[in-house]
């Protein structure tokens, strides 16, 4: 998973137009670490790899796989909605009135 996330930070670096040194300038390091990088030589820390992304204008984030989007989705279609069926609305006032009452 490493490699691909480094192989689309490099494809992304390449399509804008930015050096390897540009992107060290950017994003804080050294063109010899972006270059090690790329090259599958080195595999910088977490930290370093997300300042790189940010200095050629990119973040990294957690997003949830496809499968827990449709799990949810499926949870809260199954799920019935809490319905009061004692109260009713005043559409003159726009406000609930209780059946007791």
């Amino acid at each position: 998973m490493y490699d691909e996330l480094v192989a689309q930070y490099k494809s992304e670096r390449k399509r804008l137009g930015i050096s390897q040194t540009e992107a060290s300038l950017k994003g804080g390091v050294s063109m010899f670490t972006v270059s090690r990088m790329e090259s599958g030589e080195s595999r910088p820390r977490l930290d370093i790899f997300v300042k790189m992304c940010e200095g050629i204008g990119f973040m990294v984030a957690i997003v949830p796989l496809p499968s827990r989007m449709i799990e949810k989705v499926v949870i809260e279609a199954i799920e019935e909605p809490e319905v009061e069926e004692s109260k009713e609305v005043d559409y003159d006032n726009w406000d609930y009135i209780s059946k007791e009452d």
